[in-house]
């Protein structure tokens, strides 16, 4: 949905898969279980609507905007790998329960992250119109 029709299509689409598959890539050499990186994908779409959702309703925003949302995957990568990690030897957690455990973790470290964007690569927040 967020890789409007026309021309930029494609560009659009691959900016935004290939960015979050890079994250999940990130991971694959701690062999995670198959629910985390269904976790982690979940943080990623949510993560791509939130943002999306954010710069709906600040329209003044434009330009390099989306760097703000490249820079702040690095933390869902860590919080993927923390997650595969964490949960390598918990094999009596259902696919269900370690994929939630998983997408905590990886939007805990998107969120982590883009406080530390927010704060200094990036202005997030608006004193009013």
């Amino acid at each position: 949905m967020l890789a409007q029709k026309g021309a930029n299509f494609l560009p659009n689409l691959a900016f935004f898969w290939l960015s979050q598959l890079a994250v999940l890539a990130l991971a694959l050499p701690f062999r995670p279980r198959p629910a985390v990186i269904g976790g982690g994908a979940l943080a990623l779409a949510v993560y791509l609507g939130a943002f999306a959702a954010w710069l709906a309703l600040h329209p003044d925003r434009a330009g390099l905007i989306w760097l703000g949302y490249l820079f702040s995957l690095p933390g869902a990568a860590v919080g993927a790998i923390v997650a595969t990690l964490l949960l390598r030897d918990r094999v009596k957690y259902s696919a269900v329960v370690a994929s939630c455990i998983a997408s905590g973790v990886a939007l805990v470290g998107v969120l982590i992250n883009q406080t530390f964007v927010c704060m200094t690569a990036m202005y997030c927040i608006s004193n009013g119109p």
